[in-house]
């Protein structure tokens, strides 16, 4: 198990562990609140453009939305 350091709005996660996920600094991770605790993942690119087109699909039609929901 590895410990992970918090600071303000940062998260410092070792150097051990950011070898072995491939990860390197400046890369995006996704994190989920689970029962367990945190989950962080490399964040998917693919899954970030489909939510952004989500979320301007639903700021376009938030009114027919709002109508809807009555």
């Amino acid at each position: 198990m590895s410990t992970l350091k918090i600071t303000t709005g940062s998260v410092t996660i070792p150097e051990e562990m950011l070898a072995r996920m491939h990860l390197h600094d400046g890369d995006m991770l996704s994190i989920v609140e689970t029962p367990e605790g945190l989950l962080l993942s490399p964040a998917d690119p693919e899954v970030a453009r489909q939510i952004a087109i989500g979320i301007e699909i639903m700021d376009q039609y938030d009114e027919t939305y709002k109508g809807l929901a009555k």
